[in-house]
Protein backbone atom coordinates (compact mmCIF):
# COMPACT_ATOMS: atom_id res chain seq x y z
CA UNK A 1 0.00 0.00 0.00
CA UNK A 2 1.77 3.05 -1.01
CA UNK A 3 1.37 5.91 1.58
CA UNK A 4 -0.09 9.26 0.73
CA UNK A 5 3.15 10.92 0.12
CA UNK A 6 3.84 7.69 -2.41
CA UNK A 7 0.57 8.61 -4.22
CA UNK A 8 1.47 12.56 -4.47
CA UNK A 9 4.34 11.41 -6.28
CA UNK A 10 2.46 8.85 -8.75
CA UNK A 11 0.33 11.27 -9.09
CA UNK A 12 3.43 14.55 -10.00
CA UNK A 13 4.79 11.68 -12.56
CA UNK A 14 1.84 10.89 -14.31
CA UNK A 15 1.35 14.80 -14.28
CA UNK A 16 4.82 15.13 -15.68
CA UNK A 17 4.08 13.15 -18.60
CA UNK A 18 0.47 14.24 -19.38
CA UNK A 19 1.98 17.88 -19.50
CA UNK A 20 3.71 16.90 -22.35
CA UNK A 21 0.92 15.37 -24.05
CA UNK A 22 2.86 11.66 -23.13
CA UNK A 23 0.08 8.51 -22.84
CA UNK A 24 2.64 5.58 -22.29
CA UNK A 25 1.90 2.07 -22.26
CA UNK A 26 2.43 0.61 -18.95
CA UNK A 27 4.29 -2.22 -17.80
CA UNK A 28 4.13 -3.21 -14.20
CA UNK A 29 5.28 -5.61 -11.69
CA UNK A 30 2.00 -7.09 -10.13
CA UNK A 31 3.17 -6.08 -6.16
CA UNK A 32 0.70 -3.74 -4.57
CA UNK A 33 2.85 -0.80 -4.86
CA UNK A 34 4.25 -1.14 -8.25
CA UNK A 35 0.95 -1.74 -9.47
CA UNK A 36 -0.75 0.99 -7.31
CA UNK A 37 1.60 3.58 -8.58
CA UNK A 38 1.68 2.86 -11.78
CA UNK A 39 -2.20 3.11 -12.04
CA UNK A 40 -2.16 6.11 -10.03
CA UNK A 41 0.28 7.72 -12.36
CA UNK A 42 -0.96 6.51 -15.57
CA UNK A 43 -4.57 4.94 -15.12
CA UNK A 44 -5.88 1.08 -15.17
CA UNK A 45 -5.25 0.06 -18.62
CA UNK A 46 -1.40 -1.17 -17.27
CA UNK A 47 0.25 -4.89 -18.15
CA UNK A 48 1.33 -7.16 -15.68
CA UNK A 49 3.26 -10.45 -15.28
CA UNK A 50 3.74 -12.89 -12.37
CA UNK A 51 7.73 -13.12 -13.14
CA UNK A 52 8.03 -9.01 -12.58
CA UNK A 53 7.81 -9.59 -8.49
CA UNK A 54 10.46 -8.40 -6.81
CA UNK A 55 13.89 -10.56 -7.25
CA UNK A 56 16.44 -11.09 -4.70
CA UNK A 57 19.82 -10.95 -6.75
CA UNK A 58 20.70 -14.30 -5.08
CA UNK A 59 18.31 -16.47 -7.16
CA UNK A 60 19.66 -16.64 -10.11
CA UNK A 61 17.00 -18.26 -11.53
CA UNK A 62 14.28 -16.48 -10.72
CA UNK A 63 16.40 -13.19 -11.79
CA UNK A 64 16.93 -14.79 -15.11
CA UNK A 65 13.05 -15.51 -15.18
CA UNK A 66 12.51 -11.80 -14.53
CA UNK A 67 14.76 -10.91 -17.11
CA UNK A 68 13.19 -12.84 -20.16
CA UNK A 69 9.85 -11.75 -19.14
CA UNK A 70 10.57 -8.23 -18.39
CA UNK A 71 12.69 -7.80 -21.79
CA UNK A 72 9.84 -9.97 -23.90
CA UNK A 73 7.47 -7.78 -22.48
CA UNK A 74 9.49 -4.59 -23.56
CA UNK A 75 10.22 -5.72 -27.26
CA UNK A 76 6.45 -6.49 -27.73
CA UNK A 77 5.41 -2.99 -27.16
CA UNK A 78 8.45 -1.39 -28.46
CA UNK A 79 7.26 1.34 -31.13
CA UNK A 80 6.57 4.56 -31.66
CA UNK A 81 4.42 4.75 -28.28
CA UNK A 82 6.70 4.89 -24.74
CA UNK A 83 7.09 2.21 -22.75
CA UNK A 84 7.06 2.67 -18.96
CA UNK A 85 8.37 0.22 -16.51
CA UNK A 86 7.20 0.23 -13.19
CA UNK A 87 9.16 -1.89 -11.21
CA UNK A 88 11.94 -2.86 -8.19
CA UNK A 89 14.98 -1.21 -7.60
CA UNK A 90 16.83 -4.40 -8.04
CA UNK A 91 14.77 -5.49 -10.88
CA UNK A 92 15.64 -2.37 -13.15
CA UNK A 93 19.41 -2.30 -11.55
CA UNK A 94 19.92 -5.95 -13.34
CA UNK A 95 17.67 -4.63 -16.65
CA UNK A 96 19.54 -1.67 -17.06
CA UNK A 97 23.24 -1.80 -14.98
CA UNK A 98 21.79 1.61 -13.60
CA UNK A 99 21.46 2.23 -9.87
CA UNK A 100 18.68 4.16 -9.41
CA UNK A 101 17.63 6.54 -6.26
CA UNK A 102 14.46 6.40 -4.41
CA UNK A 103 11.85 8.35 -6.94
CA UNK A 104 14.20 8.40 -9.92
CA UNK A 105 13.23 7.73 -13.68
CA UNK A 106 15.59 5.82 -16.14
CA UNK A 107 14.78 6.95 -19.49
CA UNK A 108 16.03 4.60 -22.12
CA UNK A 109 15.68 3.68 -25.80
CA UNK A 110 14.62 -0.41 -26.10
CA UNK A 111 16.48 -2.57 -28.44
CA UNK A 112 14.61 -5.23 -30.62
CA UNK A 113 15.15 -8.12 -28.17
CA UNK A 114 14.26 -5.96 -25.22
CA UNK A 115 17.42 -4.72 -23.72
CA UNK A 116 17.71 -1.13 -22.78
CA UNK A 117 20.13 1.39 -23.67
CA UNK A 118 19.92 3.75 -20.45
CA UNK A 119 19.92 7.54 -21.64
CA UNK A 120 19.74 9.36 -18.56
CA UNK A 121 17.73 9.70 -15.38
CA UNK A 122 15.09 11.72 -14.49
CA UNK A 123 14.27 12.94 -10.56
CA UNK A 124 10.57 14.29 -10.38
CA UNK A 125 9.93 15.83 -7.32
Amino acid sequence: MLTASGEAHAKRIGGAFASHGVKPRVISSPMCRCRDTARIAFGDDVVTDENLREVATADSDRMKRFERSAQSLIAGYRGSVPVVLVSHRPNIDRLTMELIDEGELLVGRAKANGEIDVLGKIKVP
